[in-house]
Protein backbone atom coordinates (compact mmCIF):
# COMPACT_ATOMS: atom_id res chain seq x y z
CA UNK A 1 0.00 0.00 0.00
CA UNK A 2 1.42 3.29 -1.04
CA UNK A 3 -0.53 5.75 1.48
CA UNK A 4 -2.97 4.86 3.70
CA UNK A 5 -6.16 4.61 1.26
CA UNK A 6 -8.71 4.04 3.77
CA UNK A 7 -7.60 7.32 5.21
CA UNK A 8 -7.68 9.11 1.80
CA UNK A 9 -11.41 7.35 1.17
CA UNK A 10 -12.59 8.87 4.25
CA UNK A 11 -11.10 12.50 3.54
CA UNK A 12 -12.40 12.35 -0.18
CA UNK A 13 -15.81 12.24 1.13
CA UNK A 14 -15.56 14.64 3.76
CA UNK A 15 -15.43 17.19 0.93
CA UNK A 16 -18.88 16.92 0.27
CA UNK A 17 -19.63 19.46 3.09
CA UNK A 18 -20.16 23.06 2.75
CA UNK A 19 -17.74 24.07 0.16
CA UNK A 20 -19.86 22.34 -2.57
CA UNK A 21 -21.67 25.23 -3.54
CA UNK A 22 -18.39 27.44 -3.96
CA UNK A 23 -16.11 28.31 -7.10
CA UNK A 24 -12.87 29.11 -7.93
CA UNK A 25 -13.65 32.72 -7.85
CA UNK A 26 -15.11 32.34 -4.21
CA UNK A 27 -12.17 30.92 -2.36
CA UNK A 28 -12.50 26.98 -1.45
CA UNK A 29 -13.64 24.72 -4.13
CA UNK A 30 -13.80 20.84 -4.66
CA UNK A 31 -14.94 18.78 -7.25
CA UNK A 32 -14.77 14.79 -7.29
CA UNK A 33 -16.57 11.55 -6.15
CA UNK A 34 -15.97 8.53 -3.98
CA UNK A 35 -17.80 5.51 -4.71
CA UNK A 36 -18.45 1.36 -3.50
CA UNK A 37 -18.80 -0.60 -6.67
CA UNK A 38 -20.05 -4.26 -7.48
CA UNK A 39 -18.85 -5.87 -10.07
CA UNK A 40 -19.57 -9.39 -11.71
CA UNK A 41 -17.96 -11.36 -14.74
CA UNK A 42 -19.18 -14.61 -15.69
CA UNK A 43 -19.48 -15.29 -11.70
CA UNK A 44 -16.68 -13.82 -10.09
CA UNK A 45 -17.48 -10.85 -8.19
CA UNK A 46 -15.24 -8.61 -6.46
CA UNK A 47 -16.20 -4.88 -4.22
CA UNK A 48 -13.57 -1.89 -4.99
CA UNK A 49 -13.69 1.35 -3.78
CA UNK A 50 -12.59 4.38 -5.36
CA UNK A 51 -11.99 8.01 -5.17
CA UNK A 52 -11.21 11.01 -7.59
CA UNK A 53 -11.42 13.99 -5.33
CA UNK A 54 -9.92 17.06 -5.74
CA UNK A 55 -10.17 20.49 -2.87
CA UNK A 56 -8.66 23.82 -4.11
CA UNK A 57 -8.90 27.25 -2.42
CA UNK A 58 -7.97 30.70 -4.94
CA UNK A 59 -7.31 34.47 -3.54
CA UNK A 60 -9.65 36.40 -5.88
CA UNK A 61 -7.65 39.52 -4.98
CA UNK A 62 -4.20 37.83 -5.90
CA UNK A 63 -4.91 35.04 -7.95
CA UNK A 64 -2.91 32.30 -6.21
CA UNK A 65 -3.84 29.24 -4.98
CA UNK A 66 -3.13 25.85 -4.20
CA UNK A 67 -4.88 22.19 -4.98
CA UNK A 68 -5.23 19.06 -3.53
CA UNK A 69 -5.80 15.60 -4.55
CA UNK A 70 -6.26 12.46 -3.93
CA UNK A 71 -6.97 9.02 -6.21
CA UNK A 72 -7.80 6.16 -3.98
CA UNK A 73 -8.58 2.55 -4.90
CA UNK A 74 -9.35 -0.20 -2.85
CA UNK A 75 -9.58 -3.68 -3.91
CA UNK A 76 -9.27 -7.42 -2.39
CA UNK A 77 -6.27 -7.61 -3.40
CA UNK A 78 -4.14 -4.18 -3.16
CA UNK A 79 -5.16 -0.58 -1.95
CA UNK A 80 -3.52 2.16 -4.15
CA UNK A 81 -3.41 5.72 -3.78
CA UNK A 82 -1.75 8.93 -5.60
CA UNK A 83 -1.62 12.11 -4.01
CA UNK A 84 -1.64 15.38 -6.23
CA UNK A 85 -0.63 18.97 -4.81
CA UNK A 86 0.07 22.32 -7.07
CA UNK A 87 0.50 25.67 -6.29
CA UNK A 88 -1.79 27.86 -8.44
CA UNK A 89 -1.87 31.04 -10.46
CA UNK A 90 -5.06 31.86 -11.99
CA UNK A 91 -5.04 35.31 -14.29
CA UNK A 92 -7.52 36.40 -17.32
CA UNK A 93 -4.90 34.53 -19.00
CA UNK A 94 -5.63 31.12 -17.96
CA UNK A 95 -4.57 29.23 -14.85
CA UNK A 96 -0.86 28.18 -14.14
CA UNK A 97 -0.47 24.86 -11.60
CA UNK A 98 3.41 23.81 -10.20
CA UNK A 99 4.15 20.90 -8.11
CA UNK A 100 2.69 17.81 -8.79
CA UNK A 101 -0.70 18.75 -11.20
CA UNK A 102 -3.40 16.24 -12.47
CA UNK A 103 -2.58 15.43 -16.21
CA UNK A 104 -4.27 17.74 -18.45
CA UNK A 105 -5.51 15.47 -20.92
CA UNK A 106 -8.52 13.37 -18.54
CA UNK A 107 -10.48 16.64 -17.72
CA UNK A 108 -10.69 17.56 -21.89
CA UNK A 109 -12.58 13.87 -22.41
CA UNK A 110 -14.84 13.37 -19.28
CA UNK A 111 -18.05 13.70 -21.17
CA UNK A 112 -17.02 10.47 -23.02
CA UNK A 113 -18.99 7.38 -20.91
CA UNK A 114 -17.15 4.79 -19.51
CA UNK A 115 -18.18 1.44 -21.14
CA UNK A 116 -21.16 0.32 -18.74
CA UNK A 117 -20.08 2.92 -16.02
CA UNK A 118 -17.67 0.07 -14.52
CA UNK A 119 -15.07 1.09 -12.75
CA UNK A 120 -12.57 -1.49 -14.15
CA UNK A 121 -13.19 -0.73 -17.88
CA UNK A 122 -12.19 3.25 -16.16
CA UNK A 123 -9.05 1.92 -14.73
CA UNK A 124 -7.71 -0.90 -16.59
CA UNK A 125 -6.81 -1.51 -20.15
CA UNK A 126 -10.00 -0.09 -21.98
CA UNK A 127 -9.82 3.10 -20.14
CA UNK A 128 -6.32 3.46 -21.82
CA UNK A 129 -7.96 4.98 -24.45
CA UNK A 130 -9.38 8.08 -22.63
CA UNK A 131 -6.96 8.20 -19.79
CA UNK A 132 -3.98 9.34 -19.01
CA UNK A 133 -0.52 7.72 -19.03
CA UNK A 134 0.17 9.88 -15.89
CA UNK A 135 -2.84 8.88 -13.88
CA UNK A 136 -2.79 5.37 -14.69
CA UNK A 137 0.69 4.85 -13.62
CA UNK A 138 1.07 7.38 -10.57
CA UNK A 139 -1.67 5.36 -9.19
CA UNK A 140 -0.36 2.06 -9.40
CA UNK A 141 3.32 3.54 -8.74
CA UNK A 142 5.32 5.30 -6.38
CA UNK A 143 7.18 7.28 -8.20
CA UNK A 144 5.61 11.27 -8.21
CA UNK A 145 5.52 12.82 -11.43
CA UNK A 146 6.94 16.68 -10.61
CA UNK A 147 5.39 19.33 -13.36
CA UNK A 148 3.66 22.01 -14.49
CA UNK A 149 0.11 22.95 -16.34
CA UNK A 150 -1.68 25.46 -18.29
CA UNK A 151 -4.97 26.09 -18.47
CA UNK A 152 -6.61 28.17 -20.75
CA UNK A 153 -10.34 29.61 -22.21
CA UNK A 154 -10.62 31.44 -25.63
CA UNK A 155 -14.08 31.82 -26.34
CA UNK A 156 -15.56 28.89 -27.10
CA UNK A 157 -11.83 26.73 -26.89
CA UNK A 158 -10.70 25.24 -23.89
CA UNK A 159 -6.86 24.54 -24.17
CA UNK A 160 -4.98 22.53 -21.61
CA UNK A 161 -1.10 21.31 -21.48
CA UNK A 162 0.93 19.61 -19.24
CA UNK A 163 4.40 18.37 -18.70
CA UNK A 164 5.46 15.45 -15.96
CA UNK A 165 8.58 13.94 -14.85
CA UNK A 166 8.69 10.58 -13.53
CA UNK A 167 12.23 9.42 -12.52
CA UNK A 168 13.19 7.99 -15.74
CA UNK A 169 10.81 9.70 -18.28
CA UNK A 170 9.24 12.73 -19.55
CA UNK A 171 5.02 13.16 -20.43
CA UNK A 172 4.12 15.66 -22.00
CA UNK A 173 -0.15 16.59 -22.42
CA UNK A 174 -2.19 18.90 -24.95
CA UNK A 175 -5.55 18.90 -25.08
CA UNK A 176 -8.51 20.94 -26.27
CA UNK A 177 -12.36 20.95 -27.20
CA UNK A 178 -13.91 23.63 -29.04
CA UNK A 179 -17.74 24.16 -28.81
CA UNK A 180 -19.65 24.56 -32.31
CA UNK A 181 -23.13 25.39 -31.55
CA UNK A 182 -24.66 21.74 -30.07
CA UNK A 183 -21.50 20.47 -31.32
CA UNK A 184 -18.32 19.82 -29.60
CA UNK A 185 -14.97 19.04 -31.22
CA UNK A 186 -12.02 17.58 -29.06
CA UNK A 187 -8.60 16.23 -29.64
CA UNK A 188 -5.23 15.54 -27.40
CA UNK A 189 -1.58 13.82 -27.52
CA UNK A 190 0.43 12.63 -24.91
CA UNK A 191 4.34 11.98 -25.53
CA UNK A 192 5.95 9.68 -23.37
CA UNK A 193 9.80 10.01 -23.92
CA UNK A 194 12.86 8.44 -21.75
CA UNK A 195 16.50 7.53 -23.23
CA UNK A 196 15.17 4.48 -24.77
CA UNK A 197 12.42 5.09 -26.45
CA UNK A 198 9.79 7.95 -27.42
CA UNK A 199 5.83 7.03 -27.83
CA UNK A 200 3.21 9.28 -28.81
CA UNK A 201 -0.75 8.43 -28.59
CA UNK A 202 -3.29 10.46 -29.81
CA UNK A 203 -7.00 10.90 -29.56
CA UNK A 204 -9.89 12.80 -31.37
CA UNK A 205 -13.54 13.30 -30.93
CA UNK A 206 -17.02 14.90 -31.47
CA UNK A 207 -19.77 15.01 -29.43
CA UNK A 208 -23.43 16.26 -30.21
CA UNK A 209 -26.20 17.67 -27.85
CA UNK A 210 -29.92 17.58 -29.41
CA UNK A 211 -32.40 18.72 -26.55
CA UNK A 212 -32.05 15.39 -23.67
CA UNK A 213 -30.17 13.22 -26.16
CA UNK A 214 -26.05 13.55 -26.66
CA UNK A 215 -24.21 11.18 -28.86
CA UNK A 216 -20.36 10.89 -29.95
CA UNK A 217 -17.44 9.34 -31.13
CA UNK A 218 -13.75 8.96 -29.80
CA UNK A 219 -10.63 7.71 -31.68
CA UNK A 220 -7.79 6.84 -29.63
CA UNK A 221 -4.23 5.81 -31.67
CA UNK A 222 -1.92 4.05 -30.23
CA UNK A 223 -3.59 4.20 -27.42
CA UNK A 224 -1.84 1.90 -25.34
CA UNK A 225 2.00 2.48 -26.84
CA UNK A 226 1.82 -0.91 -28.97
CA UNK A 227 0.07 0.65 -32.35
CA UNK A 228 -3.03 -0.22 -31.18
CA UNK A 229 -6.26 2.00 -31.77
CA UNK A 230 -10.12 2.10 -30.29
CA UNK A 231 -12.78 3.53 -31.23
CA UNK A 232 -16.11 4.26 -29.03
CA UNK A 233 -19.53 5.41 -30.17
CA UNK A 234 -21.61 6.57 -27.54
CA UNK A 235 -25.27 7.77 -26.73
CA UNK A 236 -26.75 9.96 -23.57
CA UNK A 237 -30.26 10.41 -22.65
CA UNK A 238 -31.86 12.05 -20.03
CA UNK A 239 -35.37 11.57 -19.14
CA UNK A 240 -35.11 13.16 -16.29
CA UNK A 241 -32.83 15.61 -14.33
CA UNK A 242 -31.48 13.41 -12.17
CA UNK A 243 -31.38 10.28 -14.76
CA UNK A 244 -29.01 9.91 -16.80
CA UNK A 245 -29.09 6.72 -19.59
CA UNK A 246 -26.18 5.68 -22.09
CA UNK A 247 -25.17 3.09 -24.10
CA UNK A 248 -21.37 2.45 -25.44
CA UNK A 249 -19.98 0.55 -28.33
CA UNK A 250 -16.34 0.05 -27.87
CA UNK A 251 -13.77 -1.84 -30.97
CA UNK A 252 -10.65 -2.10 -30.05
CA UNK A 253 -7.41 -2.55 -32.87
CA UNK A 254 -5.18 -5.08 -31.40
CA UNK A 255 -2.12 -6.86 -33.40
CA UNK A 256 -4.05 -9.64 -32.59
CA UNK A 257 -7.32 -8.63 -34.29
CA UNK A 258 -10.19 -6.71 -33.33
CA UNK A 259 -12.86 -7.03 -30.18
CA UNK A 260 -15.86 -5.22 -29.63
CA UNK A 261 -17.28 -4.62 -26.38
CA UNK A 262 -20.80 -2.99 -25.38
CA UNK A 263 -22.19 -1.24 -22.56
CA UNK A 264 -25.29 -0.18 -21.07
CA UNK A 265 -25.82 2.28 -18.13
CA UNK A 266 -27.81 4.10 -15.92
CA UNK A 267 -27.35 6.59 -13.45
CA UNK A 268 -29.52 7.93 -10.84
CA UNK A 269 -28.67 11.52 -8.46
CA UNK A 270 -30.47 11.70 -5.47
CA UNK A 271 -30.21 14.98 -3.11
CA UNK A 272 -26.44 16.64 -1.82
CA UNK A 273 -25.04 14.36 -4.85
CA UNK A 274 -25.44 10.92 -3.50
CA UNK A 275 -26.22 8.87 -6.69
CA UNK A 276 -26.95 5.08 -7.94
CA UNK A 277 -25.09 3.57 -11.18
CA UNK A 278 -26.05 0.47 -12.70
CA UNK A 279 -24.96 -1.06 -15.77
CA UNK A 280 -24.47 -3.90 -17.97
CA UNK A 281 -21.32 -4.98 -20.64
CA UNK A 282 -20.70 -8.07 -23.29
CA UNK A 283 -19.28 -8.75 -26.55
CA UNK A 284 -21.50 -10.86 -27.45
CA UNK A 285 -18.66 -13.70 -28.53
CA UNK A 286 -17.31 -15.29 -25.80
CA UNK A 287 -19.31 -17.42 -23.14
CA UNK A 288 -19.42 -15.75 -19.48
CA UNK A 289 -19.07 -12.74 -20.88
CA UNK A 290 -21.52 -10.78 -19.43
CA UNK A 291 -20.42 -7.95 -16.79
CA UNK A 292 -23.01 -6.22 -14.32
CA UNK A 293 -22.50 -3.58 -11.69
CA UNK A 294 -24.20 -2.03 -9.39
CA UNK A 295 -22.11 1.47 -7.52
CA UNK A 296 -23.22 3.61 -4.84
CA UNK A 297 -21.32 6.78 -4.25
CA UNK A 298 -21.15 10.44 -3.65
CA UNK A 299 -20.35 13.56 -6.17
CA UNK A 300 -19.09 16.73 -4.70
Amino acid sequence: MKYAVRSSLVFCLGFAGPVVAQTAQDGFYTNGYAELSYFDLGGTNRTDGYSEATLGYVDAGSGFGAEFGVDALITTEEDEAAIYGAATYQSRFGKLSFGVPRAALDAYFANVPTVGGMLPFKIGQVGAAKRSFVTATYLLDDEVPLGLRYDGTFGTTNLGASYHRFDDLDVYNLAANHQFGQTMVMGGLEHVADTAARETRYFLGVEATLGQVAAGLLYSGNFDFSDNSAVEAYAKYKPLEQLELAATALNLETGSGSDMLFGLSADYSFNQGAYLKAGVADDFETGNSTAYNLALGLRF
